[in-house]
Parts: C-alpha cells; sequence; structure tokens
C-alpha cells in the first residue's frame, strides 16, 4: 500500500475518533458542569477560577511550545521527544517553586482572598503531573492515533466527577473542585503512560533543544497574547471584585461557551480542512465562506438571543437561588457570543489561504481595544462592565470585517447581505422580550418562558421567508433527500 493510502486511512481513522472523543466530552461535561452547580456555591467557584487564572498563564511558560514543536518536527524524532520531556519537566518544577513561594503574594496583592495561597500550593502541582505526559501526547497527536487519546479523553472526562461530586454532596467547597481537577490531571498522565510505548532516555541533544527551543519561542509568545485575551477579563474581575462576583462572571461565561460549543464545535474544524484545500482558487473561498458565514449564523444569532430571552429560567433552573445575579451574565455574554460568529470563522480563513500571521495581529488588535476599555469600565461596577464587554463585540466585527476586504475582498455589505434575514430576526427576538418584558407584570422568569416561544416563531417567519438564501438551501437539501429516497426505493 502506498504512503498517500496510509496516511489517508489513518485520516479517517483519526476524524471517527477525533469526533467520538468530541462527543464524549460534550456529552459528560454539561452533566457534571450542572450538578456541580447546583452543590457548590458561586463563591467556590471564584476561588477556583482566581487559581485557574494564575494556572494558564503558569502553563505558556512550562509548555514553551515544545509539544507543537514535536508535532510537526521530521527528524531525529526521539533525541527530540527527550529535549520536550526533560526541558518541559525542568521548567515546570520552577514554575511551580515559583508559583509556590509567590502565592502568599498573589493572594495578598491581587486577589485578596487568603484562601488561595493554599490552593494554589496544591492545584499547582497540575503543572508537574501535565508536564510528566506531555510527550506522550503530542507522540499520539503526531501520529494521528485519535483511538488512543478517545479513551485517554473518555476516562479523564469522567475521573473529575467520581471525585468532585461525592466531596461537593459532602460538603468540602471549593476543595472539591481542587480534587476533580487534579484526579483528571493524574489519571490522564497514568493512562497516558499506560497507552504510549514511548519512555523517557538519559539523552539531551543541545543541538536539537536549540531548534525546538527557535520554533517554541513563537509558539510561545502566540500563547501569551492568547491568555491575555482569553483570561483578561477575568484576571479584572478577580482582582477588582470579591470571589463570589468572579465566580458568577466565570461560571457563567463558562455556560454560554458551552452551549455553544456543543452547538458549533463539531463545524469549525470542517470549515478549516474545507477552506485549506481551495486556497488556490479564491474566488470560490470568497463564495464557499459566506456560505459558511451565513450557515453558521444562522444557528449562533438566535441561540445567543434565546439565551439572553432565558437568562432567567437559566439562573433558577440549572443554578438556583444562591446563584442571584448569574443571569446577567448568561444574558449579555449570550448576545455577544451570538453575535461575535458573524466573524467567528475568519481565523479559520486566515489560516486556510496561508495568512496565519493575520490572526496574531487581529488578537493584537482586539488586546489593544479590549483592554483600555475593561480598566475603564471595571471601576463602574460589574454590570457596566459586562454590558461593555458585549458592546466591544462591534468594534471586533469591524475590524475582521475591515480584514475580510483586504485579504479576500469580500466586502462588508456582501457578508451583511448574505445574512441580513438573520439580523433581522435577531433583532426582531430581542424586541419581542423587552416588549413583553415592558407590557406584562409577571416575574422575570415567567416574562422569559412566554418571550422564548413567539421569539423563536418570529426569527423562524423572518429567517426563512421564501426569498432567503437560508430558505432556498433548507429547500434544496429537502428536495435532495426526496430524490435520493425515491431512487433507493
Amino acid at each position: 500500500m502506498s504512503d498517500s493510502a496510509q496516511l489517508k486511512i489513518k485520516t479517517i481513522s483519526a476524524m471517527k475518533w477525533s469526533t467520538l472523543s468530541e462527543i464524549s466530552a460534550r456529552v459528560i461535561t454539561p452533566i457534571v458542569f450542572i450538578l456541580m452547580a447546583r452543590l457548590l456555591t458561586p463563591a467556590d467557584y471564584g476561588v477556583t477560577a482566581s487559581v485557574m487564572v494564575i494556572l494558564s498563564f503558569a502553563q505558556v511558560f512550562w509548555d514553551a511550545g515544545l509539544g507543537r514543536a514535536l508535532i510537526q518536527r521530521e527528524n531525529n524524532i526521539e533525541k527530540a521527544a527527550n529535549v520536550v520531556f526533560w526541558t518541559n519537566l525542568g521548567l515546570a518544577a520552577v514554575v511551580y517553586v515559583a508559583l509556590f513561594l509567590g502565592a502568599g503574594l498573589i493572594s495578598r496583592y491581587l486577589f485578596k482572598d487568603p484562601r488561595i495561597v493554599t490552593v494554589i500550593r496544591v492545584q499547582g502541582l497540575i503543572v508537574l503531573v501535565n508536564a510528566f505526559a506531555c510527550v506522550q501526547t503530542a507522540h499520539f497527536q503526531r501520529n494521528l492515533d485519535f483511538k488512543s487519546l478517545f479513551w485517554v479523553r473518555l476516562i479523564t472526562t469522567g475521573a473529575p466527577a467520581l471525585a468532585s461530586l461525592p466531596l461537593a454532596a459532602c460538603g468540602f467547597g471549593y476543595w472539591a473542585l481542587v480534587a476533580g481537577t487534579l484526579t483528571g490531571a493524574i489519571v490522564q498522565a497514568i493512562v497516558l503512560w499506560r497507552f504510549s510505548p514511548w519512555r523517557p532516555s538519559f539523552e539531551y541533544d543541545r543541538e536539537v533543544a536549540r531548534e525546538m527551543v527557535r520554533f517554541g519561542m513563537w509558539v510561545t509568545v502566540s500563547g501569551m497574547l492568547a491568555w491575555f485575551y482569553s483570561w483578561g477579563d477575568i484576571l479584572l474581575v478577580g482582582a477588582y471584585f470579591d470571589t463570589r462576583t468572579l465566580g458568577l462572571y466565570r461560571t457563567g461565561s463558562t455556560f454560554v461557551l458551552t452551549v455553544f460549543a456543543m452547538a458549533l464545535g463539531p463545524i469549525i474544524p470542517v470549515v478549516y480542512a474545507m477552506l485549506a484545500r481551495m486556497q488556490g482558487d479564491l474566488p470560490r473561498v470568497r463564495t464557499t465562506f459566506l456560505r459558511v458565514v451565513r450557515t453558521i449564523f444562522l444557528v449562533a444569532a438566535p441561540l445567543g438571543a434565546m439565551l439572553f430571552i432565558t437568562r432567567f429560567a437559566a439562573s433558577y433552573i440549572i443554578f438556583g437561588t444562591k446563584w442571584s445575579g448569574v443571569e446577567v451574565v448568561i444574558g449579555w455574554y449570550a448576545l455577544f457570543t451570538g453575535l461575535s460568529w458573524l466573524v467567528g470563522s475568519n481565523n479559520e480563513v486566515y489560516r486556510a489561504v496561508g495568512l496565519p500571521a493575520w490572526e496574531t495581529k487581529s488578537m493584537l488588535f482586539g488586546l489593544a481595544t479590549h483592554i483600555p476599555v475593561y480598566f475603564l469600565t471595571v471601576n463602574m461596577g460589574f454590570g457596566v462592565f459586562v454590558k461593555a464587554r458585549f458592546f466591544l463585540v462591534f468594534i471586533g466585527i469591524t475590524w475582521h470585517l475591515y480584514l475580510l476586504s483586504r485579504i479576500l475582498q469580500i466586502h462588508a455589505r456582501d457578508v451583511l447581505f448574505e445574512v441580513r434575514h438573520i439580523l433581522i430576526g435577531f433583532v426582531v427576538m430581542i424586541a419581542v422580550s423587552l416588549a413583553i418584558t415592558e407590557w406584562t407584570s409577571y416575574s422575570a422568569l415567567t416574562q422569559g418562558l412566554i418571550a422564548a416561544p413567539v421569539a423563536a416563531l418570529a426569527y423562524l417567519v423572518i429567517a426563512f421567508t421564501p426569498k432567503s438564501a437560508s430558505f432556498k438551501e433548507v429547500s434544496g437539501v429537502i428536495k435532495a433527500l426526496r430524490s435520493s429516497r425515491k431512487r433507493t426505493a
């Protein structure tokens, strides 16, 4: 069998097991998330969120981009694997010592909560555990062995729940979350070592190390930018507000992102692969990309609006009365996330057409606009800060639409025209919700439950008018399925 045929078979197998891995995680994780939220308090989540901000930043340094360097490497694989293992383990030890000694300062000057000291020192052990198994993960990915990674992820997804749920039920508070995180990491490391045949040797090639570090430096820089972009708002909420408020913010935003990931997660990898195969045919890339934007936004916009409309119901039914205030985060973060998907696949097209640098430039622009607004609004109160996070989406959309016109010659009017029915439907959904809130005297929970079906019906009528592209596309799919059934019969 030729090398290309073998690669094709391995790729298909990898896609199958990767998909199964995603499905298993998306089924188990939300269930555990809801159960834990009912058992614990916002303050419990705030304590662990504070620590995760620090540990995620620390990972950028101990990982140093060497895992990715190993995945893309074509020669001296064994030497490179040893370099990655010993370098990451050494860096992880240095990072953990720094965390252990600096825990008091972090608690006193950043988060102002003495409980964080012990949690950093205990949960910080995850740095060493993850570094101990980083090469095994990279080897599986490099060899497209996603079947092994499927079993690793399946076991790892369930293991934290087995540790955290009983402790949460017994009243151990945030320590239940710490135990779950550590248990998951330890079990993952054990399973990775059990499945992987690779073992380290006491060999360290300095020339290979220099090559790996040169590659890893750029990955580290990108990782730092990504950290500030992903965790900057959480860091400021933790620094300026108490741990309960941080717990509300972190958990509310995580809930929204989990819902969107379940709806859109399987689509994005396919988008990149599809566009990458067309990169030599820019007119085709433009046409396909506009269809992708419409398809994604067709789901994302109403999903964001529906979460906003039912935010009080979600807070009461899923989280309970002790999570009062989380509805503010769910509502505004849902609107932000739903609208941001208008340009949410832009980074995929930048990479697909061979211009990945624009992804980094976009991130830099986002930091330049987000951070000043964060600092300006964080002193105005939590509600203002959350709402400002929503309004920033319009700056991001404007920037990405400008980049599309510059890189692919797709003008903003073309994108907006493609999704015009969806945008009108989105606005009508919000208007219906606000009207019911204004004109009825029911509780906020009841108003949301009344507005949800009315808004959903209004959206379907507008977004799927007979003249809309979405209606024509869905009709085409239905006709194709019917003709396929007739031929089969």
